[in-house]
C-alpha cells in the first residue's frame, strides 16, 4: 500500500476495467476498458475519519476536480483535500441510462480502496501518479446499445440492488419504529381515557353528594326557618298575652284604688256623722 502524507496535495489515476467471470484466462478476466462518455457519474473519496470527502464528478460532460487522460483514464487531483489519515478508499455512482426504471436511470456504486494510506509521516510521499483500478460492468452504451440488467453478474446485480434494499431495510425498521410509537401512543391514549372516565365517575359522584349535601342542608333550612317562624309566633302571642294580663291587672290595680278611696271617703264621712251625733 502506498503511504501519502495526509497534508500534501497528490493526484491519482482512475482506471476503468470490465470483470468477465467466463472468461478462462485469468489475464482475459479483467479488460482495460475507456470511462463512458454518455453517462453521469460522481467519485468520493474518505478515509474513515474524514469530516467530508473529496469529490469529483462529470455530469453532462463537464468535469469536476478531474480531467481525463488520453489512455481514457481519470485523472483526479487533490487539491486542499482536508483529509484525515487512515486507508483512502473510493465510492463511484454512476446513473445508467435504463428505461425500465421509472426515473429512467439505474444507480450504480461501486467502492473500492485506492490502496494509498494517508499517514502523519512527512517523509512518505507516493512519488509520481498511482494508478487506482475500478472495475464496473460492461456497460453497452459504450457500444451504442441501451443498457440491461442481462448485461450484469449476479454479483454486480447485487451491488446494483443493495443500495435499494439498504433502504427498504432502513424503511422497515422506521416503519416498525413508527407502529412501536403508535402501538405506545395508543396504550398511553387507552389509559388516559380510562383515567379520564374514571375521574368522571368520581366526579359524577361527588355531585351526587353534594347534591344530597344541599338537599339536606336546604331541608334543615326550611325547617330550622320554620321552627324559628314559630317561636317568634309564639314569642309574639305570649308578649300578646303578657300585655293584655297587664293592662288587664293595671286597669284592675286602678279599680281597686278607687273602690278603696271611695270607701276611705264614706269611712270619714261615716266618722264625722258620728261624732256629730255624740256630741250633741
Amino acid at each position: 500500500m502506498y503511504q501519502q502524507y495526509y497534508k500534501s496535495d497528490f493526484k491519482l489515476i482512475m482506471k476503468r476495467y470490465t470483470y468477465d467471470p467466463k472468461a478462462t484466462d485469468e489475464a482475459e478476466k479483467l479488460t482495460p476498458v475507456p470511462w463512458p462518455e454518455d453517462i453521469d457519474w460522481r467519485l468520493k473519496l474518505a478515509t474513515p475519519h474524514s469530516a467530508k470527502p473529496y469529490e469529483a464528478s462529470c455530469r453532462g460532460g463537464v468535469t469536476k476536480n478531474c480531467t481525463k487522460t488520453e489512455d481514457g483514464g481519470i485523472l483526479v487531483a487533490l487539491d486542499n483535500h482536508g483529509l484525515a489519515c487512515g486507508e483512502l478508499r473510493y465510492e463511484f455512482h454512476f446513473e445508467l441510462p435504463d428505461p425500465v426504471m421509472a426515473s429512467g436511470i439505474a444507480d450504480l456504486y461501486k467502492p473500492g480502496s485506492t490502496g494509498i494510506m494517508l499517514t502523519t509521516d512527512a517523509s512518505c510521499e507516493c512519488g509520481g501518479l498511482v494508478d487506482v483500478a475500478v472495475v464496473t460492468p460492461m456497460y453497452k452504451g459504450d457500444k451504442g446499445e441501451p443498457f440491461r440488467y442481462s448485461d450484469f453478474t449476479p454479483e454486480q446485480l447485487e451491488d446494483l440492488r443493495r443500495p435499494a434494499v439498504e433502504a427498504a431495510v432502513e424503511a422497515a425498521k422506521a416503519v416498525e419504529a413508527l407502529e412501536n410509537t403508535v402501538d405506545v401512543a395508543e396504550d398511553l391514549r387507552a389509559k388516559a381515557e380510562e383515567a379520564r372516565e374514571t375521574a368522571e365517575t368520581q366526579r359524577e359522584a361527588n355531585e351526587k353528594v353534594r347534591q344530597n349535601a344541599e338537599t339536606q342542608r336546604e331541608s334543615l333550612f326550611n325547617d330550622a326557618h320554620d321552627r324559628a317562624l314559630a317561636a317568634i309566633e309564639a314569642a309574639n302571642a305570649a308578649v300578646a298575652s303578657a300585655t293584655a294580663a297587664a293592662t288587664a291587672a293595671s286597669d284592675a290595680a286602678d279599680k281597686c284604688a278607687e273602690m278603696i278611696e271611695a270607701f276611705e271617703t264614706m269611712r270619714n264621712e261615716f266618722l264625722s256623722r258620728s261624732y256629730l251625733l255624740m256630741e250633741n
